[in-house]
């Protein structure tokens, strides 16, 4: 067994060559080159602890679980669909659409002739949980920080705050949220404040960072079949899914929109299921992907 502490050297299976640091830096860094050669010189690595060892548990939610976010009251799924021209081609040219290049939505699985079977298994539900920091795994907490990362391209799933101004008598109140808090020139308590569902190419914070808070007061491990209310760490704003719907009546499924709100809503329950690794199979052969 390797243990912590110990003194090894790295071997290719295959060619009788060993990993070793060269003396070159970096330019502009402290950092050494690593090389593969025939050499013994700088070939000997040390194991360090990086992070405490996790026992795997199939029924606990770990960092790179690919799951999907089910909304229950709504009988649908959370998705991403891309660009405005494709969204249009799928609603309809007469349906107006966010300028924004993704779109994040609630993707029902009924539409008006009753449950639509291909939605449920729909690539653009598929989201990969991490931890806060995407480098370490582990099984997810709760309330503990997260992030959601869509699994067909790898962005994130983020919180953009809305900016609004409203008219209150002869002066104008600008509604901001900073950090969850309220800036107005008005005494009068503030409304709920918005927030716009996006997706972002990079890890950023603290808008890609989100609590999943149990509907039932639970602490520990969050399970890979839990009920979780979802919460953005940086603004304060729950996932909410608004009365408001895209297609026409024609479309063989319908989509609602999403919003972060500051307001607490009971109903905004998702349900956490887990994706079987038979369908991940499928998914990395059509996209010609494979998981690291």
């Amino acid at each position: 067994r390797v243990r912590v502490g110990d003194y090894v050297v790295f071997q290719c299976r295959e060619q009788t060559v060993n990993l070793h640091m060269s003396q070159a830096t970096l330019d502009g860094t402290r950092c050494h080159e690593l090389n593969a050669g025939n050499v013994k010189e700088n070939t000997g690595f040390r194991i360090q602890l990086y992070a405490p060892f996790m026992p795997n548990a199939d029924r606990v939610l770990k960092a790179g679980d690919v799951i999907r976010l089910f909304f229950k009251e709504r009988e649908g799924h959370l998705c991403v669909e891309y660009g405005k021209r494709g969204l249009q081609e799928v609603y309809g040219h007469g349906v107006s659409v966010p300028d924004e290049n993704t779109l994040v939505f609630l993707r029902t699985v009924y539409g008006p002739y009753g449950r639509v079977p291909t939605q449920v298994r729909n690539s653009n539900t598929l989201f990969m949980v991490e931890q806060a920091a995407p480098e370490e795994g582990g099984p997810l907490q709760w309330d503990g920080l997260c992030r959601i990362r869509h699994l067909g391209t790898g962005e994130y799933l983020a919180v953009r705050t809305i900016h609004e101004r409203e008219k209150s008598g002869p002066k104008t109140r600008v509604v901001k949220l900073v950090q969850g808090e309220t800036a107005s020139t008005s005494s009068s308590p503030a409304p709920p404040l918005r927030a716009q569902l996006v997706m972002v190419p990079k890890a950023l914070d603290p808008e890609t960072l989100f609590i999943m808070k149990a509907v039932v007061a639970t602490q520990g491990n969050i399970s890979s079949s839990s009920y979780a209310r979802i919460m953005n760490s940086g603004s304060n704003c729950w996932i909410h899914a608004k009365n408001a719907h895209f297609g026409g009546g024609t479309d063989m499924w319908s989509a609602e929109e999403l919003e972060g709100t500051t307001e607490s809503f009971e109903e905004d329950v998702f349900a956490i299921q887990q994706v079987s690794e038979e369908e991940l199979v499928a998914f990395y052969t059509v996209t010609s992907t494979k998981p690291i």
